[in-house]
């Protein structure tokens, strides 16, 4: 399959996934299960999350706040700041870490007021977030 770059799949608020083809009427995907009896919930179960990011406390805040996230196994991290326009403004974390709970405070005294995302990347992983500053 090739890489189409005007095509979409999302999940409606009651589940149903939907695709959309350069700009035209959504579809639903078909995603029902043959033969429902013959399914295994067993079979299938939940790969386990190699890395979790929390929101911020507080949010908003002014001027510092608490990011935690956890990991399951040891590894490199890079917590780190950006503002809107990409610009990194902070690093939080850089470097090998244990596995488990994790906690940075992040300084923002200076910096201006507004929406900042803060990104976490490790062992493959990228996941970011948004946080409002309030002076």
């Amino acid at each position: 399959a090739m890489y189409d770059v005007n095509r979409g799949i999302i999940a409606s608020s009651n589940g149903v996934l939907i695709t959309s083809s350069g700009g035209g009427s959504p579809t639903p995907l078909p995603t029902s299960i043959a033969n429902p009896d013959e399914y295994d919930n067993d079979d299938h179960r939940e790969l386990p999350q190699l890395i979790t990011l929390g929101q911020n406390y507080p949010n908003p805040f002014n001027p510092t706040t608490t990011i935690s996230f956890t990991m399951a196994e040891a590894g490199d991290v890079t917590l780190s700041v950006y503002d809107l326009l990409g610009r990194r403004v902070g690093i939080l974390q850089n470097g090998r870490l244990s596995p488990g709970t994790h906690t940075s405070v992040f300084d923002a005294r200076h910096l201006s007021s507004g929406i900042y995302l803060y990104r976490i990347e490790a062992a493959g992983f990228t996941e970011s977030r948004k946080m409002m500053l309030l002076k």
